[in-house]
């Protein structure tokens, strides 16, 4: 038994050699090997200096100059106003907002025109600003409310109704923020819900979440307050966590971007923004794109319609069968469906189950 063992042991240490000797590790390319792999799913991370395609959040006290500042950012931006705080804005387009039925009109226009979308993939910067989180929270409530004809969303069976409401959530910001607009959402300050002084965004976890996480920028603006004459003192923004009892929550994705601006200034940011990305181009040897190019990353590369996509899968079981492979290709379809004749009963609305048994097959084949 253990002469046995010891010649499998070498047939083991000779296969491993083997292939030692066909990869050499000492030049070893990772570029190839990405490449080799996933093909035209793999690109390098490049930056995009510009603030097109970039999602900040702002808040802070009343009278900071949020809503003004942001208006400034872009020339041409449209204000969505949740709350009465663009009386004191001239020049920008307001979209008429009273209800949650009208946001989603407006998410709706913006994602969905061609002109607009068009003049975003040329570059064109134009803004969305968000104006009054919490309104606009108060106004989701209500139309899942309103789509569950109850008075509270706590009367929804089983916990449903929140559910409902962080999914049009997501749902609403997320389409927004992957067209190229510069998105702004603005909101109020408020000390965290575990107590103490921190300071955070005055809405709920369920609101909060999503903005955050898909911000590039959080800003907190603070007020300095007049002077000795009466006169309002510029704001502050701070784009990093301060920490502790008086701390507050803020945050930049871009490590050499400054975190402090004396003056809450809306072309002194957005220059900061633009030099400090170049500055880290520079240091990690990064490639400047422009917003389109970087956003590729988002893109599948699976761009077969429905319907080519099952005439590619029929041909793939007909190979599958002519190879001896029709067992395991029933498997994968197995895997996705109830039955193998199901395939012929997907609709446009399954491209992901699609998909993932058109993939399938293909390496199979392959």
């Amino acid at each position: 038994m253990l002469e046995i063992n010891s010649i499998k042991e070498n047939d083991s240490m000779a296969r491993v050699n083997k292939n030692d000797m066909e990869f050499n590790f000492d030049d070893f390319d990772f570029d190839s090997l990405a490449s080799d792999a996933f093909g035209t799913s793999v690109i390098t991370a490049k930056l995009n200096p510009s603030i097109q395609g970039k999602v900040f959040t702002v808040y802070g006290n009343n009278n900071t100059g949020k809503t003004k500042q942001c208006s400034r950012m872009v020339k041409n931006s449209f204000i969505i106003p949740l709350e009465a705080g663009t009386n004191g804005i001239s020049g920008n387009k307001i979209l008429r907002t009273a209800s949650w039925a009208d946001f989603r009109k407006h998410v709706r226009t913006l994602t969905s025109n061609k002109q607009m979308l068009k003049a975003l993939e040329n570059g064109v910067e134009i803004g969305v600003i968000i104006d009054g989180l919490e309104n606009g929270a108060m106004y989701c409530k209500q139309y899942i409310c309103d789509q569950n004809n109850v008075d509270k969303i706590a009367q929804i069976p089983h916990g449903g109704g929140w559910a409902e409401y962080e999914q049009e959530m997501h749902t609403q910001i997320t389409k927004l923020s992957k067209c190229g607009y510069t998105l702004f959402f603005i909101g109020h300050q408020a000390p965290a819900r575990d107590g103490g002084g921190y300071l955070d965004l005055a809405v709920d976890k369920r609101t909060a979440k999503p903005v955050k996480d898909i911000s590039d920028f959080v800003i907190y603006v603070e007020s300095n307050g007049v002077d000795e004459n009466g006169k309002v003192i510029p704001s502050s923004a701070f784009l990093a966590e301060h920490k502790g009892e008086d701390g507050f929550f803020a945050r930049s994705r871009f490590s050499y971007v400054d975190t402090f601006f004396e003056e809450w200034n809306a072309e002194i940011i957005k220059q900061a923004i633009h030099d400090g990305i170049v500055k880290q181009a520079e240091a990690e040897g990064a490639e400047l794109v422009t917003f389109l190019e970087e956003n590729e990353k988002y893109e599948s590369t699976f761009d077969l319609s429905h319907e080519d996509a099952l005439e590619a899968i029929y041909d793939m079981l007909d190979e599958a069968d002519e190879k001896g492979l029709g067992d395991k290709a029933d498997d994968i379809l197995l895997t996705y469906l109830a039955s193998v004749d199901a395939v012929k009963d997907l609709s446009g609305k399954q491209m992901q189950t699609i998909q993932s048994i058109h993939d399938d097959l293909k390496v199979l084949l392959d």
